[in-house]
């Protein structure tokens, strides 16, 4: 038989905001704090977990934010997002911004963290035990009206040393 389902869900609002749902680990003074976890049972198949926003009808719909938290004097954690191993077909990460009918696309955009050093962005196709590895495609968008997009490579300025190389090799 199926098992029971648990809804959390905070009240409606007929002029204002509707409720909010709070989850939170018990804070401490001297050792760490506790965790909050999320996660679907184990079984012959998994089941899912879905984050996101309601849809709005006339302004903004809400943002869905993943984010560590800062560390005075340790370091701050990490975000992972990772699809699991399988034997069969791997699944995929996709990163996707929005579409618009009346108004420009959404953006993704990918950056290293400010530092002594610049963080880096990498960039990298999987390797392939059997057959070839695999691609790494960059282009632009097309266009059906006006010109396609620019595909810009191109190394950070320096104020004191020298800019970094741009290289493409086979």
């Amino acid at each position: 038989s199926d098992g029971g389902n648990l809804q959390l869900s905070a009240g409606d609002g007929d002029n204002g905001s509707g409720g909010t749902v709070t989850l939170g680990s018990g804070a401490s003074s001297g050792g760490a704090s506790g965790s909050v976890i999320i996660e679907s049972a184990s079984g012959s198949e998994t089941g899912e977990l879905s984050f996101s926003t309601g849809s709005a009808t006339e302004g903004s719909s809400g943002a869905v934010t993943l984010q560590t938290g800062a560390s005075a004097e340790g370091s701050a954690g990490d975000v992972s997002i990772a699809v699991g191993s399988s034997a069969g077909e791997a699944g995929s990460v996709t990163l996707a911004a929005g579409s618009s009918e009346t108004s420009p696309g959404g953006t993704v955009s990918l950056q290293g963290g400010d530092g002594t050093s610049g963080g880096s962005v990498e960039l990298s196709a999987g390797s392939g035990t059997e057959s070839a590895g695999g691609s790494i495609s960059v282009r632009s968008g097309a266009s059906a009206q006006g010109d396609s997009g620019t595909v810009l490579v191109m190394s950070g300025s320096a104020e004191a040393g020298t800019s970094g190389d741009v290289l493409v090799s086979t």
